[in-house]
């Protein structure tokens, strides 16, 4: 028995044809119908290849939730493997995950996920996500962030990128600033997740995603909520949505997160503009489940702000499905074509000239099977989804007093500045130097402040290693301030031995005789 959809437009495929359903995979077009084939007559309406969403955090119930709105794949940035073990059992929209994303010692999204295990050993922490079932590797790195959250340094970011790639895993880079964003893709990143509205983006930045074919998932569905407030609420008035949320979706949909407006949203749209005007690829992600944002429904509200970006229906249509599928290696979808896997979305009208009939769903299939969209409302998939978002919004709540923590100023009786203590959302301090750098592990306040107190200023004498160009050279520091640091080149392979450089601290790591990891 085969699946036979007549007179569709196929969006990337035959203009009107007929396509043939066989175990799970298409397997042609082919008009004919034979004795027992269900048939679906698609006049008028367009043939999708499954909406791929590639950026999301799942929760129990969530592909679930996003199967009802033509999303058949997500691609998820951070979930603890025991989540990942148990959904691959329940159902819904087919996921790829990173598992556990790399960050620093308290760094984001710690609030969210603590306990979590950090990098110690680049190789080591890749090693163990592939253990795990990852099926990429995501780093989370936050250089030049106007807030004072820990981040990896460089270094680290490339170690890891050279570990990632070596065992054949893309590698996805979570940055929100320029400065960061560049020195990802200089150290070999395939992807950047969220855009990066700091600043204007800088040509250098612009011409090294295309020099080096880096792809950007901007995420604009949060950051429009992020920094504009409820773009999400937009969706509520919209007949082909709002039938499929229920009150508490309704609700989520109202979020307004507060704190970061005065960043400006039209930043962001303008630095879209000079990525689409490069060339460089963008996917389509929404960060759910951020506030304002729905697992499946508001890929449908990213595709509309990519258009009102400046890309085509078209190319927003590839960016969820063609694009996606190719950069992550899911090589059997994205595409209407004999082979590929049935994940299928039939949309009454043409999205290729309104975006925003991709919304107006007819019908569902993963892997060939048909999806009944009335299964999601009001079902235990429903009710554990709300149960697991609540839990961790109340996580989220939890942690913000230590967020809301200014560092610490650690001084010597005589007022002598020895360093920092730096808040961690877990309630651990992480003790760093005058200029930044951690001078350990996070841990409670009181072994931190003896930390800093014992090596805060005798680590500043120890041989360090600065970056000049793309290579280290060992150095010692001549003065050290949050702002900069002064230090003189001690190494003979230096093009300038005994030079003096002014840099910033993220410009240093310990060198090869220091204790300090």
């Amino acid at each position: 028995m085969s699946l036979v959809i007549q007179h569709a437009r196929v969006f990337d495929g035959p203009h009107s044809t007929a396509v043939r359903i066989q175990n799970g995979v298409i397997a042609g077009f082919d008009a004919r119908v034979e004795a027992g084939d269900e048939v679906v007559d698609a006049r008028g309406a367009t043939l999708l290849p499954g909406l791929i969403d590639a950026h999301v955090h799942l929760l129990p119930g969530a592909p679930h939730q996003a199967l009802s709105f033509g999303v058949t794949t997500e691609l998820d940035m951070f979930t603890k493997p025991d989540l990942l073990v148990r959904l691959r059992s329940s159902g819904g929209a087919d996921f790829r995950s990173s598992g556990i994303g790399a960050t620093a010692p308290g760094g984001h999204p710690s609030a969210m996920y603590a306990p979590i295990p950090y990098v110690e050993d680049p190789e080591a922490f890749v090693e163990a996500r592939i253990g795990e079932g990852a099926d990429y590797l995501k780093i989370i790195y936050d250089r030049g962030s106007r807030y004072p959250v820990p981040t990896l340094d460089r270094p680290t970011v490339e170690a890891l990128t050279k570990a990632a790639h070596a065992r054949n895993l893309l590698v996805t880079v979570h940055t929100t600033t320029c400065v960061a964003a560049l020195d990802a893709v200089e150290a070999g990143a395939d992807g950047l997740q969220h855009l990066p509205m700091d600043e204007e983006l800088p040509d250098e930045l612009v011409q090294a995603l295309v020099a080096h074919n880096v792809f950007v998932t901007p995420t604009l569905a949060t950051l429009e909520n992020v920094f504009q407030g409820a773009g999400g609420a937009t969706m509520l008035a919209d007949p082909h949505l709002s039938p499929w949320l229920g009150g508490f979706w309704k609700a989520a949909l109202t979020q307004v997160p507060t704190g970061w407006t005065d960043i400006g949203y039209d930043r962001a749209l303008g630095n879209m503009r000079k990525l689409i005007d490069a060339g460089v690829e963008l996917l389509a992600g929404t960060d759910v489940p951020n506030p304002g944002t729905v697992h499946g429904a508001s890929l449908h509200r990213e595709l509309e702000l990519l258009v009102q970006a400046g890309l085509t229906p078209a190319q927003a249509l590839r960016s969820a499905t063609e694009a996606p599928a190719r950069r992550f290696g899911l090589t059997d979808r994205g595409v209407v074509a004999p082979g590929k896997r049935a994940d299928l979305v039939l949309v009454d009208g043409d999205p290729t000239q309104r975006i925003t009939d991709t919304r107006r769903i007819k019908g569902i299939w993963r892997a060939g099977v048909g999806y009944d969209r009335q299964a999601f409302p009001g079902s235990e998939h429903e009710r554990e989804l709300i149960t697991a978002l609540k839990a961790q919004v109340d996580k989220v709540l939890d942690a913000l007093p230590a967020l809301l923590k200014e560092e610490e100023v650690i001084r010597e009786d005589d007022d002598a500045l020895l360093g920092y203590l730096r808040p961690c959302p877990d309630g651990t301090w992480l003790p760093c130097t005058v200029f930044g750098y951690p001078l350990g592990p996070p841990s409670t306040r009181d072994d931190a402040v003896d930390l800093v107190h014992e090596r805060g200023l005798a680590v500043l004498a120890e041989r360090w290693q600065v970056r000049d160009g793309d290579e280290w050279y060992a150095c010692v520091i001549q003065e050290a301030t949050r702002q900069k640091v002064r230090v003189q080149v001690v190494d003979l392979g230096h093009p300038r031995p005994y030079a003096v450089l002014e840099l910033r601290g993220d410009q240093l790591r310990p060198g090869a005789t220091s204790p300090v990891s």
